[in-house]
């Protein structure tokens, strides 16, 4: 689990990453649709925050949008890192390294050996 406070939606606010966040995050991205991996993953992140605190939700999807849109770089870069630092990010990085190596290896021709060039006549 990683935490991370922003200042968003007109106060201080804690996002978690944790396993609730993870299964929210996935509910609400649009697979093809990267920006909407950064309104989910922002969502996902409040919401496990209010859930392990008990606390209601005071704010809606359609707002948690909105102010993302309006993040500061270094509060972006905040809830980035917050993120980078979960189990479910780092296996996903190492999924998408064992991918791209097995991709490499399948597509390199392996050197071919042993051959002559013909003799012409």
């Amino acid at each position: 689990m990683s935490y991370v406070q922003v200042e968003i939606g007109g106060k201080i606010r804690g996002l978690k990453f944790n396993k609730m966040a993870q299964l929210t995050l996935t509910e609400k991205v649009v697979p093809g649709n990267a920006m909407s991996g950064v309104y989910a993953l922002v969502y996902a992140g409040l919401a496990a925050n209010c859930y392990v605190k008990g606390e209601p939700e005071d704010f809606t999807f359609e707002q948690v949008c909105d102010w993302a849109d309006e993040l500061s770089l270094e509060d972006s870069n905040k809830i980035k890192a917050a993120f980078e630092q979960t189990e479910m990010y780092k296996q996903g990085q190492a999924y998408l390294a064992e991918v791209e190596a097995a991709s490499k290896k399948k597509a390199a021709p392996k050197p071919l050996k042993n051959i002559k060039p013909k003799a012409s006549k």
